[in-house]
């Protein structure tokens, strides 16, 4: 009982801390000190986070991956059923061009997600905010492809499409066969979304320092034609290749943190199964208790959320530079296919 500063008296509740099984009829519980079950606590709430910033970046890489698988399937569409009509073609196009905004749109989004997540009040160290900054500020700074998909997720929440053409078709290459060494020659398909930069030019709103740079990348076909198309490809390749470096950035300021309070949550868990190995551990959790036996607080200790977010980094962990990166069809370094005879 404590004498409040005005004359009036509160009562302090002693509560006390441990690891229960939050299901019915169950009674096995351990106790532990207060400052371990708040441990806990912080800990449960690190490791959500952690995943959540995994599975953040992952929507980036799928909605890009869609991007990129549209673009083959339209290519092979090409290479097996021929070429199309006017509406079939405006229709890949369409296609291809809202697979580009989603993938530009979920960078923005993740970007502006793992700001909030780092602010002040995350369970990060002090200064996430500031290191993730200057990492995003240094991409921005080192690649036009950063630079250009900001400008044109910005663009084209105002103006529209971004994607106003595909180009492409196929190419005779020549080639020599692998064991016989017959001369031949394979036809490479290949068709791909352009921006067009006049147009953004024209119709206005756009960055005008990406602009200049843009103009610069995308010549005219002939002098004194405006300037010409750039394959969109390549941009969005280099802006996901510096997220990816803003991501490894944050990965490796939350790594640290993460890894001990992973162990601690598996201890726990650990602790409990050698307490009552006849007990399962579902519904485990860390609980603040009232004498009266009821609880205010638990939170659930289990370790799918950390198998997870493992799992989220080992898939997208990229061990490429995207950008310098395609995939391709051809047979050509096949044993049984065909070696390039000329670039």
């Amino acid at each position: 009982l404590e004498l409040h500063p005005r004359g009036t008296y509160r009562l302090e509740i002693a509560m006390d801390y441990g690891l229960k099984r939050m299901v019915l009829g169950s009674t096995d519980f351990i106790e532990l000190p207060k400052h371990e079950a708040e441990q806990l606590f912080s800990d449960k709430a690190h490791c959500l986070l952690g995943y959540i910033l995994e599975s953040k970046f992952d929507t980036v890489m799928q909605n890009y991956f869609e991007f990129e698988k549209c673009n083959l399937e339209i290519s092979a569409n090409r290479m097996i059923f021929g070429g199309h009509g006017y509406r079939e073609l405006q229709q890949q196009r369409m296609l291809l061009s809202r697979r580009f905004v989603n993938a530009v749109s979920s960078c923005r989004t993740y970007l502006d997600q793992i700001d909030h997540e780092t602010s002040a009040e995350s369970p990060l160290p002090a200064d996430t905010s500031t290191k993730i900054s200057k990492t995003r500020n240094e991409q921005y700074d080192r690649l036009l492809g950063y630079r250009a998909m900001e400008a044109i997720r910005n663009w084209a929440i105002h103006r529209g499409d971004p994607i106003t053409a595909m180009n492409g078709g196929y190419t005779r290459v020549e080639t020599q066969h692998a064991i016989t060494g017959t001369a031949g020659v394979l036809s490479a398909f290949c068709v791909y979304p352009e921006i067009d930069v006049d147009e953004l030019k024209r119709r206005g709103g756009f960055k005008k320092s990406v602009l200049e740079e843009l103009e610069e990348v995308a010549p005219p076909d002939r002098p004194g034609d405006p300037p010409g198309r750039i394959d969109a490809r390549v941009l969005l390749r280099e802006y996901i290749d510096g997220l990816n470096e803003v991501h490894k950035c944050l990965r490796e300021i939350c790594s640290d943190g993460l890894k001990e309070s992973e162990i601690r949550i598996q201890g726990a868990i650990k602790r409990f199964e050698q307490a009552y190995p006849n007990s399962k551990t579902i519904g485990l959790s860390v609980i603040e208790r009232n004498p009266d036996k009821t609880v205010p607080r638990h939170e659930a200790l289990f370790t799918d959320v950390i198998e997870l977010r493992h799992e989220l980094v080992r898939r997208n962990s990229c061990r490429t530079n995207i950008v310098k990166s395609f995939v391709t069809g051809s047979t050509l370094q096949s044993k049984y296919g065909y070696t390039i005879l000329h670039k």
